[in-house]
């Protein structure tokens, strides 16, 4: 940017984006000031750097959902004085705009953050967060903005569709950084998800908006009757889809009927109704419906799209979801084809055994010329080769959860190699189900070193892992990339199964487009496992 002259007109900051908050921080707190500091003390720029960061809308405080929210809370104040006591205490409206510098429960922050559309909010000129786009979308003001792939993926969704409500400025220089997550976010962006108890919850909140005439409240108590139809018989049709063999999450494909779209059609239009009220004095809901109806639309789409629903077994939670099936064509649109845009995509985890390739067809890149796109890569300056060890157990059967000797064996194992490094490990695992199950019979065992499970609730293991000194962590998810355990408190990993791709919707398509199951293990489940056990 400061030596291609070619857009210093146009005044836009460099875009970052990457896949989590810390990151986000880091790079605003240390790199950006340290990268100013190397500028100015080789003569290359003669001023600081300036950056800002741009997270997602629903990590900043909302007026007007606030309102909407303490109005149902207070329809029943005895029930819910604890939270009108937590939200009172916290004095939001006077002092709230980044939401996570507050002390609230995710439920709560989950109820008053921002959401759907801001267009014509009455309560704008009383929202911080509307100061603060003012402020974070001045073009000549900031030489950085640093953001997360779904803000960024939505914003070029935005303006392919020549929308005005964009959040982000247009850049022609982005860093896309943990680019191995972008066509993970890509997913959510383009397709949308509906959690069915959503539409319940969002009736059940704003059922006192009903207009202030006696006449008014009849018709607006008669479209949440019409609005709680539709959406039972909807949620009816979905009835009879069964999940077999699940573990923590599973999915299963629906046919999106004419009957559901019917239904859809006419869900959507009733909430449009109830949404309206929110132009009343003192009523309030047009926010929450608004987004509500652009998800539900995403459903009637007839061509180009897949749908199943996800089943969350541990939290008994079913999603209605949807993706585009040509995602590439999505991602090649919105990015890689946008004139007068350069890219830098970074990770640690893009290339699997033979390069650059796989990673290149799954985000669409493939359709650049040789000459439009160039690759770097290094290998990791750390000696593994004389630095460590790999054990293979001959001892451990098959991955079967169903072998009633293979959680025993694994817990076996894994006891004797706890004790062989004296604490200090890590054990992977790719499904909380095996993790629970071999933690209950390795804690039996193993007194003699503090014992941390990762689970959905407790997201502070990591941290407890690293204060334990010689501890042993049992973990999935978020601890299997990214984590970072200095000294000499992890000098032992335990991977329990290859990470494999799990069986998805979005797996199952991909298999049809191979001509067998061998071609789709060599095409696609191999590369993916080699990225993610990198």
């Amino acid at each position: 940017k400061l030596f291609d002259k070619s857009y210093s007109f146009m005044g836009y900051p460099v875009t970052i984006t990457t896949s989590s908050i810390e990151l986000q921080k880091s790079i605003m707190e240390k790199e950006i000031p340290a990268l100013s500091d190397m500028l100015q003390d080789f003569g290359l720029t003669n001023q600081p750097l300036t950056a800002v960061l741009r997270k997602g809308k629903e990590h900043y405080f909302c007026p007007r959902r606030y309102h909407e929210y303490m109005d149902s809370l207070l329809c029943y104040p005895d029930l819910y004085s604890d939270t009108i006591q937590q939200l009172r205490t916290a004095d939001l409206l006077n002092k709230a705009l980044d939401l996570d510098a507050v002390q609230l429960s995710p439920h709560i922050k989950s109820r008053v953050c921002v959401k759907g559309s801001c267009h014509d909010c009455p309560r704008m000129d009383q929202c911080k967060y509307a100061e603060f786009l003012r402020y974070a979308t001045n073009a000549y003001k900031f030489d950085f903005q640093i953001t997360n792939h779904n803000l960024f993926l939505t914003t070029r969704k935005m303006r392919r569709n020549h929308s005005s409500k964009s959040g982000l400025l247009p850049c022609n220089f982005c860093i896309v950084d943990e680019a191995h997550k972008l066509a993970e976010t890509a997913v959510d962006v383009f397709g949308a998800e509906i959690p069915f108890d959503e539409v319940g919850e969002f009736l059940y909140s704003v059922k006192y908006n009903g207009g202030f005439a006696p006449k008014d409240r009849m018709k607006y108590r008669v479209l949440l009757v019409k609005a709680e139809y539709y959406n039972k018989k909807l949620l009816s049709m979905f009835a009879h889809y069964k999940f077999k063999a699940c573990e923590d999450v599973c999915e299963v494909k629906i046919e999106m009927t004419p009957a559901m779209r019917d239904t859809i059609k006419k869900l959507i239009a009733v909430l449009k109704q109830i949404g309206n009220w929110s132009v009343l004095e003192g009523a309030t809901g047009g926010n929450t419906a608004s987004n509500l109806t652009d998800r539900l639309s995403a459903f009637l789409a007839k061509k180009d799209n897949m749908f199943w629903i996800s089943y969350d077994k541990p939290t008994d939670t079913k999603t209605l979801c949807c993706t585009p099936t040509n995602l590439k064509l999505h991602l090649q649109d919105s990015l890689w084809l946008q004139p007068n845009t350069h890219y830098a995509l970074t990770s640690g985890t893009m290339k699997d055994d033979t390069g650059f390739s796989f990673f290149k067809e799954e985000l669409g890149i493939d359709c650049l010329d040789q000459y439009s796109v160039s690759e770097f890569s290094c290998d990791s300056p750390f000696d593994y080769k004389n630095h460590t060890r790999l054990y293979i157990s001959e001892k451990i059967p098959s991955p079967d959860m169903k072998n009633p000797n293979y959680i025993p064996a694994v817990a076996k194992e894994i006891v004797e190699l706890i004790r062989a490094a004296h604490g200090h490990t890590a054990v992977l695992f790719t499904s909380y189900k095996a993790l629970n199950a071999v933690y209950d019979i390795v804690a039996k065992e193993i007194t003699e070193y503090p014992l941390i499970k990762m689970s959905r609730s407790n997201k502070n293991a990591i941290a407890q892992f690293k204060k334990s000194g010689n501890g042993v962590l049992f973990a999935s998810g978020s601890m299997w990339e990214g984590v970072d355990c200095a000294g000499d408190i992890l000098s032992s990993v335990i991977i329990v199964r290859l990470p494999f791709p799990l069986r998805t919707q979005a797996m199952e398509f991909k298999k049809k487009s191979c001509a067998s199951m061998q071609e789709f293990v060599q095409k696609f489940a191999v590369p993916q496992m080699i990225i993610k056990h990198r």
